[in-house]
């Protein structure tokens, strides 16, 4: 590869970086995949019938020996036909590994009929929704887990649930439609006032979502006033501005919230990716203070030694 291919393919990726959004600020809700027997429920003493007790030996027997297709139909038929808890909860995690929706949604449903208080039935139907690709209803179960536990992350999620219903592809038109519906079920939620304020980013990030910038930069802008330097409202408004292609701005932005926040490992980073777009000497010497202070990122390690070389300081392997 010739110096003038290098530098070209140095200053895509550069570019790439510079231009990726800032970090997630909802993370995707994932399903359980890995069950550990070691963590699984202690079942209650309590005295079931014979059948029962029978059905539930056979189950934990096959389940220690990784046969689930044996273990889950015991622990359904036992869990529908008691009700308890613990079986309910044993259940819905076996379905779960199996990756058995039907089963899944299920079980979770009935361990919130039985146990409503418990944050974890709660989430268990939030997962089994979010599976399905239903943020409808799984908004229903992030609200009582962020009304009641302060569980944000649950509750901002489910904005990023429509994309990837049932695993599916959706078109443009359905995409914008289910973010549509969303939107309307986050503003008719009930919240404490001092929780309200949130639904205008779980707005505004559908709303960025749904290429309707300038109402989601109005929303975010909003957020920003009822909770100042939120830093989850700051990445949200600086990812607007620069799919509006208003990356001055954005610089401008994340500048003066780094001089009131200047510990902020996150900011500086989406600062120092801008930066690779608009003043490279500067992006340097951000990604320095990033790579002293964590040596060991392997993203800031790269992204510098990119840096370095397209700027030809011969100190690639720094």
């Amino acid at each position: 590869m010739n110096k003038l291919h290098l530098c070209a393919v140095i200053t895509f990726y550069l570019l790439v970086a510079g231009c990726a959004t800032a970090p997630q600020v909802a993370e995707k809700i994932l399903p359980e995949t890995d069950l550990k027997l070691t963590e699984t429920p202690e079942l209650p003493a309590t005295p079931f019938a014979i059948d029962t007790l029978y059905d539930l030996l056979v189950g934990d027997v096959a389940l220690t020996r990784s046969q689930f297709d044996i273990a889950l139909p015991k622990y359904l038929q036992q869990a529908r036909h008691t009700r308890d808890a613990g079986i309910v909860e044993m259940a819905s995690r076996v379905a779960n590994h199996r990756r058995d929706q039907e089963a899944s949604l299920e079980m979770a449903l009935l361990w919130v009929e039985i146990d409503p208080q418990n944050p974890q039935s709660q989430s268990a139907a939030l997962q089994a929704y979010a599976v399905e690709g239903d943020a409808i209803n799984a908004l229903t179960y992030a609200s009582w887990l962020y009304k009641n536990y302060d569980d944000l992350d649950a509750f901002l999620a489910v904005t990023s649930i429509y994309e990837g219903v049932g695993y599916k592809e959706i078109s443009h038109e359905e995409k914008s439609a289910l973010i549509s519906a969303l939107i309307a079920a986050y503003q008719q939620l009930q919240l404490p006032p001092e929780k309200q304020a949130t639904v205008l980013l779980a707005r505004a990030i559908l709303h960025r979502d749904n290429a309707q910038l300038a109402e989601s930069e109005r929303l975010a802008k909003e957020f920003l006033v009822a909770t100042p330097d939120d830093q989850r409202g700051l990445l949200l408004l600086v990812q607007v501005l620069h799919q509006s292609n208003r990356i001055d701005e954005a610089v401008l932005l994340i500048e003066d919230s780094l001089r009131r926040k200047p510990d902020d490992r996150k900011l500086r980073l989406q600062y120092a990716r801008f930066l690779t777009i608009t003043d490279r000497n500067l992006a340097i010497s951000q990604f320095e203070i990033l790579r002293s202070q964590d040596p060991k990122d392997q993203e800031v390690n790269f992204l510098l030694a990119l840096l370095h070389l397209n700027q030809g300081t011969g100190r690639a392997g720094h």
